[in-house]
């Protein structure tokens, strides 16, 4: 079998592997946190990143990456490294941000933020001096001024009264540090964190049930294994095998890239493991756009899967 005939990069997940004749479906929200951030704080950045066309044409007639549809890019180019992008046409922002390495900072900087992270846990976390962690923090600010007005006024509101309120399902959870189980944390940070955590803990839930009520009735040869926080997996009938246009594998049996470096595994498959895939990838999709539209929103769900002989997410 496949999965027997090649050995992986170390990888705990190897060891859950679906029947032979199935194959491993991990599907999940893109950026969950991020979007739904966007969505509670109405920030006009934010929801035009998630609004705008991914693609912007180049002078030379060729598509590129809209930074406008891409908070990370984004945050990159106004937050991290502004000097690296001034008078730079915008569809060369994402190749800078990927090259110099913005936007790897720029990923974890968003979603520290959005907790209201402090410049010391940013110094800390980026590993440079507070007053650059400073700089990008206040350079989130104005990046995202919506957000931090949302979140400033929610999560005062939330500390006064003691308890915050979930934008989207009503449930409360006490903030103030008398009765919450985090001791020391802020009351403001501790309800902004309650008001993203909790729709994206609902939504998965709704999503799980959908999938069990609406798919796995109509198609019982799908099997729900588990929930990872935003994401679920599943096992279906398909098959898999690596992909050889990008990876190899050496005299001793561990899966390279190009270049003969380890790397992790990239696979294709058949037609019947895309039928599932994207069906489910569909139906989580649809919970999360009602959820969204529900709060007047027109940003549309996103989750992205990857399929394997194994648990590869």
């Amino acid at each position: 079998m496949l999965r027997k005939s090649y050995k992986c990069i170390a990888n705990p997940r190897i060891v859950f592997q679906p029947p032979s004749d199935k194959v491993w479906i991990s599907v999940d929200y893109s950026g969950q946190e991020a979007i739904t951030a966007a969505v509670v704080s109405n920030d006009s950045t934010m929801c035009r990143s998630y609004l705008a066309d991914p693609s912007i044409l180049g002078p030379d007639g060729i598509l590129y990456p809209n930074p406008e549809a891409d908070m990370h890019t984004l945050t990159a180019a106004k937050c991290i490294a502004p000097h690296l992008f001034e008078d730079q046409p915008l569809y060369l922002w994402r190749q800078i941000a990927d090259k110099s390495g913005a936007r790897k900072k720029a990923k974890p900087l968003n979603f520290g933020a959005l907790y209201l992270m402090t410049s010391s846990t940013a110094s800390e976390t980026f590993s440079v001096k507070e007053s650059v962690a400073s700089d990008w923090l206040k350079n989130h600010r104005n990046t995202y001024p919506g957000y931090y007005s949302w979140a400033e006024e929610y999560g005062s509101i939330s500390a006064s009264r003691g308890f915050a309120i979930c934008p989207f399902t009503n449930c409360i959870r006490w903030v103030d540090e008398e009765n919450s189980k985090r001791v020391g944390e802020s009351s403001i940070r501790a309800a902004v964190n309650f008001a993203i955590q909790g729709p994206c803990a609902q939504m998965i839930k709704e999503a799980t049930n959908s999938l069990y009520f609406n798919v796995c009735s109509k198609y019982p040869e799908i099997s729900i294994l588990n929930i990872v926080h935003d994401e679920i997996n599943i096992i279906a009938p398909g098959s898999c095998w690596l992909d050889f246009s990008k990876v190899s594998i050496n005299s001793k049996g561990l899966i390279t890239d190009v270049n003969g470096k380890p790397c992790p595994p990239s696979f294709l498959f058949d037609e019947q493991a895309s039928f599932y895939a994207n069906l489910v990838k569909s139906t989580m999709e649809h919970v999360q756009t009602s959820m969204f539209s529900s709060f007047g929103s027109n940003i549309k769900g996103r989750a992205e899967f990857s399929v394997g002989p194994y648990w590869v997410h």
